[in-house]
């Protein structure tokens, strides 16, 4: 073929299970994106690695930069480069601890991103929650990645939702780690104003505790209910009551969530609005035989197709369609194995 499918291929570019001898040639591809993918991939070669850490596009460098298995030297040289590819390596859990050290003294984007990375000591995070540009707008945004940042130590969350000179709290309520009575705090709707954005952040959260989530599961708020609804700690019974929620957009919420009982999934699988059937086949939770079912409504074909509890009958059922929206869907699912992604190669 003088245009095969797979050497323009994102999804080629993506999966794992792609030889690397497909990676060396998409190495080389004119578009910047897919050059940008190859160099997240982990079974790229080091060379190939190496071959893009001078690519032009800081698009593409920055893909290397945040691959866990770019040799150190490499790393070093892109902890250089230009500002955005910096801010990428600060936020990286996987950046080396010496190069992880420079950004603290880089400017208020890379300190901001710095503060989003999980893997900060203790004195680290003391550090940027007294950055010294805390009271001008870029320290604000240092200080508003902290609030959002899991491994942020409580004393500090609890010390930004007390500093009013910054509005945390919408980020804070998004944060597994935040205080229960925080999370008590802004899911308050009794006032005159609501401020959605805190609720639902509160809501989504993992850790909102169970009472809140079943007071909240019925507010007049679709935008709430559906917060509750797509939260994965939500507890079944509630899920089961919001399964019947009168908007689409709840019952979709629903339908992806991983905590959904099957009995539920099967029940949404057969709901009248394609979307809410669409969540199911994108749910891993859902059962094998139901996936099978939906595989053959042509518009929930890709949907199946990327979800990894598919069987792989059905994969290669689908991948002799040779629909190119079908087949991309596909190469996105990383539980494929090398022989699928052969057959894929050697199609026409």
């Amino acid at each position: 073929m003088s245009d095969p499918i797979w050497k323009s291929s994102m999804g080629f570019a993506n999966n794992s299970s792609t030889p690397s001898w497909v990676l060396v040639e998409l190495a080389k591809d004119s578009n910047e994106l897919i050059r940008r993918i190859v160099s997240f991939n982990l079974n790229t070669p080091i060379e190939i690695l190496e071959n893009l850490a001078q690519d032009t596009s800081s698009f593409v460098r920055s893909g290397v930069a945040v691959n866990e298995r770019t040799p150190l030297n490499l790393l070093k040289k892109l902890s250089r480069d230009e500002e955005k590819i910096r801010i990428d390596m600060a936020r990286d859990p996987n950046c080396p601890p010496a190069i992880m050290q420079n950004f603290f003294t880089d400017n208020a984007n890379v300190r901001g991103s710095l503060a989003r990375n999980p893997c900060l000591t203790a004195d680290q995070f003391l550090q940027l929650f007294n950055d010294d540009d805390f009271a001008d707008y870029s320290g604000s945004a240092v200080r508003g990645q902290l609030a959002r940042n899991s491994s942020t130590p409580v004393h500090l969350l609890e010390a930004l939702a007390a500093d009013y000179t910054l509005d945390v709290a919408s980020d804070l309520a998004d944060n597994p780690s935040c205080p229960e009575h925080l999370l008590r705090e802004f899911t308050n709707t009794d006032g005159p104003i609501i401020k959605l954005s805190r609720v639902r952040g509160a809501v989504g959260n993992v850790s909102c505790p169970k009472d809140l989530l079943a007071a909240l599961s019925t507010h007049r708020f679709k935008e709430i209910r559906d917060s509750v609804a797509y939260n994965p700690s939500t507890p079944s019974e509630i899920l089961k009551n919001l399964a019947t929620d009168v908007e689409t957009r709840v019952r979709v919420s629903v339908a992806l969530n991983d905590n959904s009982p099957t009995s539920i999934l099967e029940e949404l699988s057969r709901d009248r609005h394609k979307d809410v059937r669409w969540g199911v086949a994108k749910n891993k939770m859902t059962p094998p035989e139901t996936l099978v079912r939906l595989s053959k409504s042509k518009h929930l074909t890709s949907a199946v197709a990327s979800n990894p509890s598919t069987p792989r009958e059905t994969i290669l059922r689908l991948l002799a369609t040779k629909d190119e929206e079908v087949r991309e869907a596909i190469l996105w699912n990383h539980d494929l194995d090398s022989k699928v992604i052969t057959e894929m190669l050697l199609l026409d």
